[in-house]
């Protein structure tokens, strides 16, 4: 009877440990560039202007238990330095110039922590971040609040990021014999969608 018991006992304690491992699932997302927007705004002693981000890859794993977004695990940003594009030729090569294309082809973001996930209404979560960004070759540690919405297939991260050029050992780009200098400040925004 003991044996039979033990036997029920283990039983119930297999099917409890996969009903856990079955709800608490890691999974891989991959960037969808389609539905993925980044730019780039600053400014100069003359108007404002902005960068279009043309190709710009990414992937991520997270931990969700029942469609609930537990944690992160791996986020990863990798943008194409010469795809970002203002529509002007000049401005494009002057700002190639600047981030030094030619022996760093990318610009990219690791994450390295999550501080906190705040659950809000409708699949909605405000998540704060630590990760390392790479511009030109230096890496700074940055932090990084995201808004996520996260619905059965895909997550969209949203939010922005200001950063100082000259902390990336970027001169501010200048244009028309230096009669045109841009503002060491600039702002990232962006709107990512990864699918599973």
């Amino acid at each position: 009877m003991r044996i039979l018991d033990t036997l029920r006992l283990s039983a119930y304690v297999l099917i409890a440990f996969i009903s856990v491992n079955t709800s608490l699932q890691a999974q891989r997302y991959a960037l969808q560039k389609s539905a993925s927007q980044m730019e780039v705004l600053g400014t100069s002693n003359i108007h404002d202007w902005e960068l279009t981000v043309e190709d710009i890859a990414g992937s991520m794993q997270v931990t969700e238990t029942n469609n609930k977004l537990e944690g992160i695990s791996k986020l990863h940003l990798a943008i194409l330095a010469e795809s970002l594009k203002s529509g002007k030729s000049g401005m494009d090569k002057n700002t190639f110039k600047a981030l030094n294309t030619s022996a760093y082809k990318n610009l990219e973001y690791d994450l390295k922590k999550v501080e906190s996930i705040k659950a809000k209404e409708d699949g909605n979560y405000v998540i704060q971040t630590t990760g390392d960004l790479m511009i030109a070759g230096v890496t700074k540690q940055v932090s990084i609040v995201f808004d996520a919405n996260v619905m059965p297939g895909y997550i969209t991260l949203t939010g922005k990021h200001v950063l100082n050029m000259t902390h990336y050992k970027i001169d501010p780009p200048k244009a028309l014999f230096g009669t045109i200098t841009t503002g060491e400040m600039v702002t990232v925004k962006f709107k990512t969608t990864f699918i599973n």
